[in-house]
């Protein structure tokens, strides 16, 4: 039920900034998506999705109901494996496989994060990248309570550098 993978990353931010992220960094390349944020601890976010992900659409509005519409949508493109980390201290503390195998390997987190969830979807071939529109992504999350970066550029700051609103 979502158009585009710009809206389903919207929906994994609206979940984000619902747990009360205090900043997102999301990385695209073409063998992996990597969103992550910090200030999250989510223990039993598999077993949430797992319950969850086929009817994602009847469920109460939450961040949760957010997170499994947006994760629906990023699954129609048939990843190899989607995995979910929790950091501390820049360091792994936990990686949970929920799809496919164990990752070979792990993305080093983006600078600057520290303590968080680490939400990973992986492809074996360069033809898994998903497309996002970075202007449409820049114009939905200008106001975002939460700073937002998009491949290293800060989007959730409004240009006068102060914090925005929703």
């Amino acid at each position: 039920f979502l158009n585009s993978d710009t809206q389903a990353v919207l929906k994994l931010i609206q979940a984000l900034v619902g747990w009360n992220a205090l900043g997102i960094q999301i990385e695209n390349c073409s063998q992996e998506f990597s969103i992550y944020a910090s200030g999250i601890a989510k223990p039993n976010l598999i077993e949430t999705i797992e319950a969850n992900l086929n009817q994602a659409s009847s469920l109460e509005d939450s961040p949760e109901t957010d997170l499994l519409i947006g994760l629906s949508h990023l699954l129609q493109a048939k990843p190899d494996r989607v995995f979910f980390s929790d950091w501390n201290q820049s360091k792994v503390q936990d990686s949970r496989c929920w799809l496919g195998g164990q990752p070979k390997k792990l993305r080093r987190p983006p600078v600057g994060f520290t303590d968080g969830l680490g939400i990973h979807i992986q492809f074996e071939d360069a033809l898994g990248a998903y497309e996002i529109d970075e202007i449409k992504l820049r114009h939905h999350t200008c106001y975002s309570p939460c700073l937002i970066y998009f491949r290293k550029a800060l989007f959730g700051l409004n240009s006068l550098g102060k914090r925005g609103f929703i």
